[in-house]
């Protein structure tokens, strides 16, 4: 979706106080996505959608694209989040289980400050 599209989708949805969609209907989503591509194909949408966002940052700290507009960088951030969650699915990672791993990593930060 080009950032133009997606900004008008994103503004409409917050100005209307859109519904947010159930945990439930996004699962499914994310298990039909799952369930109909390969493994390489979700693994090579992971990477291009990180890689997306990669760039979208980069942009900013070179100056190409202001922190104040920040559609794009939500965007991309939120189609990695959706990798996210469609490869712990396919992974089968429990909800658990991915919290105490990030658990770990935030301990881990906490410490280093």
């Amino acid at each position: 979706m080009n950032e133009k599209e997606f900004e008008r989708r994103l503004d409409k949805k917050i100005q209307d106080h859109a519904k947010i969609m159930s945990d439930e209907k996004r699962k499914k989503i994310h298990t039909d996505y799952a369930k109909n591509h390969s493994q390489n194909e979700l693994f090579a949408v992971c990477i291009e959608e990180m890689s997306e966002l990669t760039k979208h940052l980069t942009k900013i700290m070179r100056g190409k694209e202001s922190m104040r507009n920040n559609a794009g960088c939500i965007e991309e951030m939120a189609d990695v989040q959706i990798c996210l969650n469609t490869l712990q699915l396919y992974l089968d990672l429990s909800e658990s289980d991915f919290n105490y791993a990030i658990d770990v990593k935030l301990e881990r930060y906490n410490s280093r400050k």
